[in-house]
């Protein structure tokens, strides 16, 4: 690296890389323009359906006899077969309700369970999730933390205070 810093450019090359940067430049402001306004709105827009999908569980499904819970769920998977989309009947509802909705294939539908089933194990409630999902660092993180087994979450935890601790002791000792 030290042989590049130390090369003489012409200018040619100059004005090559100062074109390139510059629309780079112009790039960057357009991207956080987009992120302020129509990115931030397809987020708040999904939140949004996420938060009426888990008002609709918490408040119709989670209460619901045990009949209705079957039909339901009965009445989905038909629906849904009938949309032309494969439904494996040991996906939990929240998944159900997500594919249903979403329209979506199995894999986002899949996410979308498991950032409702988190919000349920949470105790969130529909009015506040949109803030909870930003609070958690947004959808995708939420699924990571989701889909890893309680004993990588463990060791995750165990790494992590064993890192602190032998900072703690370095500075003690600096």
């Amino acid at each position: 690296m030290s042989n590049v810093s130390k090369k003489t450019f012409s200018n040619s090359n100059l004005q090559f890389a100062a074109t390139i940067v510059q629309q780079l430049d112009v790039l960057s402001v357009r991207r956080k323009e987009w992120e302020a306004t129509d990115y931030k709105k397809a987020n708040d827009g999904l939140y949004a359906l996420l938060a009426e999908c888990l008002d609709i569980f918490n408040a119709r499904f989670v209460n619901a006899k045990d009949e209705e819970k079957i039909e339901l769920r009965r009445s989905l998977i038909q629906r849904l077969q009938l949309d032309g989309v494969r439904v494996v009947k040991t996906s939990t509802t929240l998944t159900m309700l997500a594919r249903y909705v979403f329209n979506s294939d199995r894999k986002r539908a899949q996410g979308y369970g498991y950032v409702l089933a988190a919000a349920v194990s949470h105790n969130v409630d529909a009015k506040n999730f949109s803030a909870w999902v930003v609070d958690q660092g947004g959808i995708e993180e939420i699924k990571r933390l989701m889909v890893k087994k309680p004993e990588s979450i463990a060791k995750q935890e165990a790494v992590k205070a064993a890192t602190e601790s032998v900072k703690g002791d370095l500075e003690l000792n600096a």
